[in-house]
Formats: C-alpha cells, sequence, structure tokens
C-alpha cells in the first residue's frame, strides 16, 4: 500500500466534503458512507486513519470553522473601530 506523502490534503479533502454534507443533510442525517462516497476512491480506511469516529469530524470541522472566524475576527473589529470614530 503506497504511502500519502501529503495527509493534510487528505484531511482537507474529507473535511470539505464532510462539511458540505452537514450543511445539506445534517449531522445526525450524514453518515461515514456519505462522506466516502463524495470523496472520490478514498477508503474507509482513509478516513478513520485521520479521525476515530464521525463525532472527530465534526470536531475537526467545528474548530477549522472556528479557527476561520478569529482569523476574519480581527479585520471586523478595526473596521468597526473605523466607523465608530466617524461617530
Amino acid at each position: 500500500m503506497a504511502r500519502n506523502k501529503h495527509p493534510e490534503e487528505t484531511v482537507h479533502f474529507i473535511l470539505d466534503a464532510a462539511f458540505r454534507l452537514f450543511i445539506e443533510k445534517g449531522y445526525e442525517r450524514t453518515s461515514i458512507q456519505d462522506i466516502i462516497d463524495q470523496l472520490g476512491g478514498l477508503s474507509k480506511g482513509a478516513i478513520y486513519h485521520h479521525f476515530k469516529s464521525k463525532e472527530d469530524i465534526l470536531a475537526a470541522v467545528t474548530e477549522r470553522m472556528t479557527d476561520a472566524y478569529r482569523h476574519l475576527q480581527p479585520d471586523r473589529l478595526k473596521r468597526q473601530r473605523k466607523t465608530e470614530n466617524y461617530f
């Protein structure tokens, strides 16, 4: 079995597919098999290599969204402060 040279890309791919499905179908109605079906040939083993469960995938999706929000937050605060200075 060939070793994946870019595991972070695989994780990114899994999280993207899971996020889309969680939005479209909801977390409860999304199965691991649904996620696999979106991965274009990645195996169930590939998912379980990176994540222990669907709950772990949800935690990673949530963490990714939180990190993205935190990254954007300073820019929003700067804009808000500039607006407040006008009044």
